[in-house]
């Protein structure tokens, strides 16, 4: 293998690697906040997925635009390809790395997927009701946990009228609120059709 072969081969893998890397960083600008405990290990799971795929678009890419001008006929060439035979070596490679991807793939996206799924001790529950256009979560507010100069009989009358037996607020809105690192319980149901929900 002579030098410049060498060369070029090195040079290609810098700029696949380093082309994946860049791939991979861009990722911030268009995902949404972090507003779940999960969303850290699902966001960095495609942070991985983001740099082996942009790696292997730049690689991809980079073979088809050589083969392009490398191989291109010459104009006054209208004669057929010449024939060539399988090469055995090259399709164990190119069958060997796709699994070995894969499978280190299969197993990072499991272990992300026990760890989210493992239920956790839950502080607050809350009832969430969809309906067409809208989302409404009822929560329920202890009134010790109220602000410190919250006096409860001078509340609207609406928010008095929710007081439940242990004293505590029954809130409604169409925002969810809660406290940074607080485990919930979200209890949903549909009014009309089949709705999508998501915490980023």
């Amino acid at each position: 293998m002579s030098t410049r072969t060498i060369f070029m081969i090195v040079a290609a893998g810098i700029i696949m690697i380093g082309g994946g890397l860049l791939i991979g960083q861009t990722m911030p600008s268009f995902f949404p906040p972090e507003a779940s405990a999960q969303s850290q290990q699902i966001d960095s799971l495609f942070k991985i997925l983001l740099v082996i795929g942009g790696a292997i678009f730049l690689l991809v890419q980079g073979l088809l635009l050589y083969s392009v001008v490398a191989f291109r006929a010459k104009p006054d060439d209208t004669t057929d390809g010449p024939h060539i035979h399988g090469n055995t070596t090259l399709e164990i490679v190119w069958t060997a790395i796709p699994a070995v991807i894969v499978t280190v793939l299969t197993i990072l996206s499991y272990n992300v997927w026990v760890s989210i799924r493992e239920e956790q001790p839950v502080e607050a529950v809350v009832n969430v009701v969809g309906a067409r256009f809208n989302w409404a979560f009822t929560y329920t507010v202890p009134t010790d946990e109220l602000p410190a100069d919250t006096v409860v009989s001078e509340l609207p009358q609406t928010i008095q009228d929710k007081l439940n037996q242990d004293g505590a607020v029954q809130v409604a809105t169409n925002e969810l609120h809660t406290y940074v690192g607080q485990s919930l319980k979200l209890e949903m149901e549909t009014r009309d059709v089949i709705h999508s929900f998501w915490v980023p």
